[in-house]
């Protein structure tokens, strides 16, 4: 078999091989059957879910956080979903407040253009060299 052959059937394999799709895992991996609402106290979703992802020190929320994308070398990734669920509790460590949010939605943002006007200090020449040598100027 020729050299040429040989080399045309490595790269043919490696485009091949390089499309194949791999599924990635952020966060915690939840199965699809698990009801986030179902929960009545901290204990259980502790039992049920595992510890959280992030834990507000100063509500003491529990956030839990998964991702799952699908990824090839030759497309762009691809996000299959992402949910973040936080549980909020009371005194009891009852269950007051859950709040689901899908990430989904964030591709559908858009960015806005307009910049907020600075009003740092300027520096001169000798102040940049010499540090607090000259006099301030504010700009407006």
């Amino acid at each position: 078999m020729p050299l040429y052959n040989k080399l045309l059937i490595l790269i043919i394999s490696f485009f091949i091989i390089s499309c194949a799709e791999k599924t990635y895992y952020s966060g915690k991996i939840y199965l699809d059957d698990i009801d986030f609402d179902s929960f009545t106290s901290k204990k259980e979703i502790i039992n049920k879910l595992g510890e959280p992802n992030y834990i507000d020190p100063l509500e003491n929320n529990y956030y839990y956080f998964t991702e799952k994308l699908k990824r090839n070398y030759v497309l762009p990734k691809k996000i299959n979903e992402r949910l973040i669920v936080i549980y909020s509790f009371n005194n009891l460590n009852e269950i007051t407040f859950i709040n689901k949010i899908n990430l989904d939605d964030q591709k559908k943002l858009s960015l806005i253009n307009d910049k907020t006007k600075n009003n740092l200090i300027e520096k001169g020449l000798i102040e940049k060299i010499f540090g607090g040598v000259a006099t301030q100027r504010i700009v407006e």
